[in-house]
C-alpha cells in the first residue's frame, strides 16, 4: 500500500526553485522505489527537508479544484488539509472530500531559487553565425525583456524573435534592452508595430534559457526564471504584466489573460510564492480558451506594492487599488459554533466588562454575534483581529481564533471533483510529513491509520482504495496516534495520552479496532514501557480486540512469546552505507535495531550532536560509564562552585503560577 501521491506537475516551492515535482525525480528511479532526495521545502509550518523521492507510477486519481481554479490531483489515498462543515480543520483523503469542504491554501511560502547562472550550451553550426556579447548570469534586465517576449512575443521561429506593441514607453524598453543585453540594434517592420531581432546566435541563447520556439498557447515561464531569486522573478512578472494583463481604470484591480493553461497556472502559483491570492478561470472565445488570472482587493494592493508595474499607465491605476471590495473572499467559513461558545464566555464575563463594551452596545463586536451567526455568513480576518483585541481585553479564552488568525490560511470553497488518470509521485518528510503543493497542504499518511480509515471505508460501502483487502465487520473504530497537550485545561501530553488510553480500554468491545501509536513516550522510559506491556496483556487477555499497536520499546516483541494472539512485525529499512531508505513495506518479526539517530539526521540535526548521540548510545549499549566532552575543560571543584553561585541566583527567583 502506497502512501500519499499527487501528480506530476504539482508545483512545489523549493529552494531550487518553483517547479513542478517531477522536475526532482532522481535518475533511473523506477516505479515503487525510493531515492534519496534532500531539498528544502515548505512545509506545513514553514521550510523543511525532504529526504527521499517516490515513483508511484501512471495510476487512477482524484483531481479537486476550487472556485478560485486552485487544484490537486492525487491518488486515492491522497490526504489533504481541508476545513470541514463542523469547523474543523483535519485531513481528508481525495475521495472522502465533497463540496461542502473548503481547500486550505497556504500563504506564508516565500521559498525561492537562487541560480542566477546562465550556461549556453552553443549548438554546432554549419557555418558560424554572427556572435553578440550574452549575459551569463541572470539579472533584471534580462528578466524584464523575457517577461516582454512572453507576453508580446513571436517565439516560433528559428533565428529570429519578435516584439509587437504598438505603446511608445514599451518600445523603447525592448530596443534599449536588446541593445544593452546584446549590444544589437532592433529593427522594425514598415507597420512600425513589430520589432524583430534577425540572429540565430540570440535565437539560441534565448531557447537556452527556456524561450522555446512555441506557439502563443504552449508558452510557459521559462525554467531560467523559476529557479531564479525572488526579484528575478518580480522583474519578470513587470515585462509579462506591462504587455500582457490590465489594471482596471476604476479599482485598480489585475487582470492577467493567456491562451496557454500552464502558464496561467504557473503564474497563479508564482503570485501565491508572493503572498497574493488571485483567482483562475477559463473564458471561452472564439478561438482557443483563455485562461485569466485575476487580482482583487487587498491582494491587488499587495500586488502594486510587492510587483507593481514599469508602464505609466498601468502605475497610475495602482493607486486606486482599495481593500473595501471582495472581503468575503478574504475569510473564515464554518466558525458560527467557535463563535457561540466565545459569546456564552463573554456573557458569563459581561459584569465586569463596561456597559458601553457590553455585546448589545458594542456594534463592532455585537455585530459578530447577532449578524454573522445568524445569517451563516464568513467572518473576515478583520473582524477576526477585532474579536481578538476585544477578548484579550476581557480576558476571554480564544487562543482557537488566535490560532487561526497565525495560521492566516485562505480558504477556498471546493467547485469540482473528477476522476482521471495520472503520473504519481511523492517526497517523503520526515519533520512534519507534510510539505505544500500546488499551495494545499498534502500529508504523508501512517501505515496503521490508514488501516483505521480503510476499515471505516469498508463498513460505509466506499471504494477501498488497495489492490487486495479482507476487511472484517467492526462495531467501532478507537485512534490513539500523535502527541500533543491541552494547556487550557492543564493537562499535559502525558495524561491527554493516559485520558484516550482508557477511554479506549474501558468502550471497546471484542469487535473493536483499536489503533495505538507509541503509547507512554510522554513519562520516563520504564514507566512507559510498563503501562505500555500492561495496556497490551489487557487488551489481549480481556478486551480481544484487533489491534494495531506501533512502539519504540523493543522489550514489548518479548510479549509475542506466551501470549497467543500478538505477532509481531516491522516496517523495513534498506541501509546504503550511513544512509537508510524507508521502503514503506511491512515484514513478519520484530525489528533488532533502532533508527532513531538516523531519524534525527533526516530531520536536520546537526552532524555534531548526531556524531555524539552515536558515541552515547555505543556507550549504553556495552554498560560503559559516559563522560561529558568537557570534564576537562571543568575541574570537579570548578563545577560545584559554578552551580553553587548559579543555585544562590535561583532562590531570588519568585516562583509563580501560569494561571495566578
Amino acid at each position: 500500500m502506497a502512501g500519499k501521491c499527487c501528480k506530476d506537475d504539482t508545483i512545489i516551492f523549493s529552494e531550487q526553485g518553483i517547479l513542478p515535482i517531477a522536475d526532482f525525480e532522481p535518475e533511473n528511479t523506477k516505479k515503487g522505489e525510493f531515492k534519496d532526495l534532500k531539498i528544502k521545502v515548505i512545509g506545513s509550518k514553514g521550510i523543511t527537508s525532504t529526504s527521499h523521492f517516490y515513483s508511484n507510477g501512471e495510476e487512477p486519481s482524484i483531481k479537486i479544484i476550487s472556485k478560485m481554479g486552485y487544484s490537486i490531483e492525487g491518488s486515492f489515498n491522497h490526504p489533504i488539509l481541508v476545513r470541514t462543515p463542523k469547523g474543523e480543520e483535519k485531513w481528508k483523503k481525495l475521495p472522502d472530500i465533497t463540496k461542502n469542504d473548503y481547500l486550505i491554501i497556504n500563504r506564508k511560502n516565500n521559498l525561492w531559487g537562487s541560480d542566477l547562472e546562465i550556461n549556453f550550451n552553443q549548438p554546432k553550426y554549419k557555418k558560424t553565425p554572427k556572435i553578440y556579447q550574452t549575459p551569463s548570469t541572470m539579472n533584471e534586465d534580462l528578466a524584464y525583456l523575457i517577461g516582454l517576449l512572453i507576453g508580446d512575443g513571436t517565439l516560433t521561429y528559428d533565428n529570429s524573435y519578435s516584439f509587437t506593441n504598438t505603446e511608445e514607453s514599451l518600445k523603447k524598453s525592448f530596443y534599449k534592452l536588446n541593445s544593452k543585453l546584446f549590444d544589437y540594434e532592433v529593427k522594425t517592420k514598415n507597420n512600425n508595430i513589430e520589432h524583430f531581432v534577425s540572429s540565430l546566435y540570440l535565437r539560441d541563447y534565448l531557447k537556452n534559457l527556456g524561450l522555446n520556439q512555441v506557439q502563443a498557447y504552449e508558452k510557459e515561464v521559462p525554467f531560467s526564471i523559476l529557479k531564479s531569486p525572488k526579484y528575478i522573478i518580480r522583474a519578470f512578472l513587470q515585462g509579462l504584466f506591462d504587455t500582457d494583463a490590465t489594471a482596471d481604470k476604476r479599482y485598480g484591480n489585475i487582470s492577467y489573460s493567456t491562451s496557454s493553461i500552464k502558464m496561467a497556472k504557473q503564474i497563479h502559483m508564482v503570485l501565491l510564492n508572493f503572498n497574493i491570492i488571485s483567482s483562475l478561470k477559463p473564458k471561452k472565445t472564439t478561438g482557443r480558451t483563455n485562461y485569466v488570472v485575476n487580482i482583487t482587493g487587498f491582494d491587488s494592493i499587495k500586488f502594486h506594492k510587492e510587483i507593481g508595474f514599469r508602464f505609466d499607465k498601468k502605475i497610475e491605476r495602482g493607486k486606486l487599488a482599495s481593500s473595501l471590495r471582495m472581503t468575503n473572499v478574504n475569510s473564515i467559513p464554518y466558525l458560527s459554533d467557535l463563535l457561540r461558545k466565545i459569546q456564552i464566555e463573554i456573557i458569563k464575563k459581561s459584569d465586569s466588562i463596561p456597559h458601553k463594551d457590553k455585546l448589545k452596545y458594542n456594534n463592532k463586536i455585537g455585530g459578530i454575534f447577532y449578524s454573522y451567526i445568524h445569517q451563516n455568513r464568513n467572518i473576515s480576518y478583520n473582524k477576526l483581529s477585532e474579536l481578538i483585541n476585544y477578548c484579550q481585553k476581557y480576558q476571554i479564552n480564544h487562543q482557537e481564533l488566535v490560532t487561526i488568525a497565525e495560521n492566516n490560511y485562505f480558504y477556498d470553497k471546493i467547485a469540482e471533483i473528477k476522476k482521471d488518470k495520472a503520473k504519481l509521485f511523492d517526497f517523503c518528510v520526515p519533520d512534519g510529513h507534510a510539505f505544500i503543493g500546488n499551495g494545499i497542504i498534502n500529508h504523508n499518511s501512517t501505515y496503521i491509520r490508514q488501516i483505521a480509515l480503510i476499515t471505516l471505508m469498508a463498513q460505509i460501502g466506499s471504494f477501498v482504495p488497495a489492490q487486495k483487502s479482507t476487511i472484517g465487520i467492526v462495531d467501532r473504530i478507537f485512534s490513539r496516534v500523535g502527541a500533543f497537550d491541552d494547556i487550557s485545561r492543564q493537562r499535559s501530553t502525558f495524561m491527554v495520552e493516559m485520558n484516550e488510553t482508557a477511554n479506549i480500554i474501558n468502550n471497546a468491545t471484542k469487535k473493536s479496532l483499536i489503533i495505538l501509536d507509541e503509547l507512554g513516550r510522554g513519562t520516563s522510559t520504564f514507566d512507559g514501557l510498563s503501562i505500555a506491556w500492561s495496556v497490551i496483556e489487557h487488551i489481549h487477555n480481556e478486551t480481544k480486540a484487533k489491534t494495531l499497536f506501533a512502539t519504540h520499546y523493543h522489550q514489548l516483541c518479548q510479549i509475542e512469546n506466551y501470549l497467543p494472539g500478538v505477532k509481531n512485525y516491522h516496517i523495513q529499512i534498506k541501509e546504503e552505507g550511513n544512509e537508510m531508505i524507508f521502503l514503506r513495506k511491512i515484514k513478519r518479526g520484530g525489528s533488532d535495531k533502532s533508527f532513531g539517530i538516523e531519524v534525527a539526521k533526516l530531520a536536520g540535526i546537526p552532524s555534531p550532536v548526531i556524531e555524539r548521540a552515536q558515541k552515547i548510545l555505543k556507550k549504553l549499549e556495552n554498560g560503559d560509564p559516559i563522560q561529558h566532552p568537557t570534564v576537562n575543560k571543568y575541574p570537579v571543584q570548578k563545577i560545584a562552585k559554578i552551580k553553587k553561585s548559579k543555585d544562590k541566583s535561583l532562590k531570588k527567583i519568585v516562583q509563580k503560577s501560569l494561571f495566578d
